[in-house]
């Protein structure tokens, strides 16, 4: 795997490899920042501006990418939530439910569509936490303080980072959830009075 820990790669979905933060290719960037960083701290006034602007790019320009990466991913997922979920307050509100089959359907399709959302949750928080770690490796090793800038300049806004619509997604599905489960109850309790 290409990530910090195990613990987060067990969290990792196989299927969505690609497009979770490309670690390896980074850290090789910052090994390479930290030995011209070295190579040049006694000849530089200030320690940030050591070596070839180029140079002090190229990392920059490699985490941009990444992160634009994430951020095209999340948003056509978190669009995909958005039309499942249109589809599914449709089938709902139009459902009129007899059976306990049917009742147990629905709860399925919801229950599914939750687990998604926290898998796509969960995505969205490894790869801030990757984000963070590579540019606090990146400072410490160049003795730099850019963390903050381009955390607040390129993460913050994102929507990935943000995840408000999951969230939003996520409470509506809970009293999906929460409103089936009763049906599904007061259905059992009327078969059984029937009994």
């Amino acid at each position: 795997m290409d990530d910090f820990g195990s613990d987060a790669d067990q969290k990792r979905n196989e299927a969505w490899s690609n497009f979770y933060l490309h670690t390896r290719g980074l850290k090789l960037l910052v090994s390479k920042q930290a030995r011209e960083f070295n190579a040049h701290k006694n000849r530089v006034t200030e320690l940030h501006t050591y070596g070839p602007k180029s140079k002090r790019l190229e990392f920059f320009k490699a985490l941009t990418k990444e992160v634009i990466k994430i951020s095209i991913f999340y948003n056509t997922k978190e669009l995909n939530c958005i039309r499942r979920m249109e589809a599914i307050e449709n089938s709902l509100k139009h459902k009129k439910y007899f059976t306990l089959k049917d009742i147990n359907s629905s709860l399925w399709v919801v229950s599914a569509f939750y687990s998604d959302i926290a898998e796509l949750k969960r995505y969205c928080e490894i790869n801030v936490e990757a984000i963070h770690d590579m540019l606090r490796k990146y400072d410490a090793r160049t003795k730099s303080t850019t963390l903050d800038k381009f955390f607040q300049e390129n993460v913050r806004k994102r929507a990935f980072y943000i995840t408000t619509t999951l969230s939003e997604i996520a409470s509506q599905l809970a009293v999906m959830l929460q409103t089936l489960k009763f049906k599904r109850n007061l259905l059992a309790a009327d078969a059984n009075s029937f009994s």
